[in-house]
């Protein structure tokens, strides 16, 4: 209920719904009351045009009374009342509407900073982006550089196990030498229990002699600088004289040149020489020392 005449009825009291202003609570609810406000002055500037033609028309005259018992009078003020009323509301409205405005604009510009953050975060996506396209091409070319190792070690492992193949080929022939040697050996001592006749030395080596003929002799030689002959020989003259020889063998103890090495070992009766003839033909070797060792006859 209210107190001033209502707009559909013109009554001071009535059932109908009440003319009020309600504060906006959100958008939409306000947008939806401004219109209602909008309807009602629609009603009251209907209305008083309505009155405007009455009174042209003479349907009013000074002293005549409305149904409710108003004068003209009466009528001017309420015409004047109900258009402050609808003055007020558009003021309100206006201020309500300017209210909406500054949040609509505070709200656009929340978004245009969201806008602003959303579009940085944007570039440093596409930075990171960037940055792993750049790290997975760099683990590719470790990934190949990592299959490049293997293969390499691979290989390495490949040759590795030929090499030990060969070792083991080399550790089982110097087995074989060293089972001869160890046969020559015992020959020796066996020798070496027989009775000695005489034992010497000279320059040119060491000679023991036994009793049923047997002769052994050995030395080493060292030349700081020798050239070989055109065979590539070197001739060493024995300490003794020998009617013949049983076995000998000669070898490289000390040599700046390590790819020279020995071929084979000979004698020649008619000089008392052993001939060590080597890889190098007319070469001068250098730091160049040998050994022999020979066992013959001496009668």
């Amino acid at each position: 209920m209210h107190s001033s005449r209502c707009g559909k009825c013109k009554k001071k009291s009535c059932t109908c719904e009440p003319f009020k202003i309600i504060e906006p609570v959100n958008y939409v609810p306000q947008v939806d009351r401004y219109q209602e406000v909008l309807n009602q002055t629609r009603v009251l500037n209907d209305r008083f045009d309505e009155l405007l033609l009455t009174s042209a028309q003479g349907e009013i005259v000074q002293a005549r009374t409305d149904t409710s018992g108003s004068t003209k009078a009466s009528l001017d003020a309420r015409i004047d009342s109900d258009i402050a009323r609808v003055d007020g509301v558009n003021a309100t409205q206006n201020t309500n509407i300017t209210n909406l405005t500054n949040r609509v604009t505070a709200v656009e510009g929340v978004n245009t900073t969201q806008n602003t953050n959303i579009t940085g975060l944007t570039t440093r996506m596409t930075t990171a982006e960037g940055k792993i396209t750049a790290i997975e091409g760099v683990n590719t070319t470790q990934n190949t550089n990592i299959t490049n190792v293997t293969n390499r070690v691979t290989a390495v492992e490949t040759v590795n196990g030929t090499q030990n193949t060969n070792i083991t080929n080399l550790t089982n022939r110097v087995t074989a030498v060293e089972t001869v040697n160890s046969a020559q050996a015992t020959s020796i001592n066996g020798l070496l229990l027989r009775g000695v006749s005489d034992m010497g030395t000279n320059a040119n080596g060491y000679y023991i002699k036994y009793e049923d003929g047997t002769i052994i002799m050995y030395g080493t030689r060292y030349h700081a600088s020798i050239t070989t002959s055109a065979g590539g020989a070197i001739s060493m003259l024995l300490p003794h004289a020998i009617t013949s020889v049983i076995f000998m063998t000669t070898s490289i103890t000390e040599l700046n040149d390590a790819s020279v090495r020995v071929l084979r070992t000979t004698y020649s009766a008619d000089v008392n020489h052993l001939l060590m003839v080597t890889s190098n033909n007319n070469a001068t070797l250098t730091n160049f020392g040998y050994g022999f060792l020979v066992l013959g006859r001496w009668k």
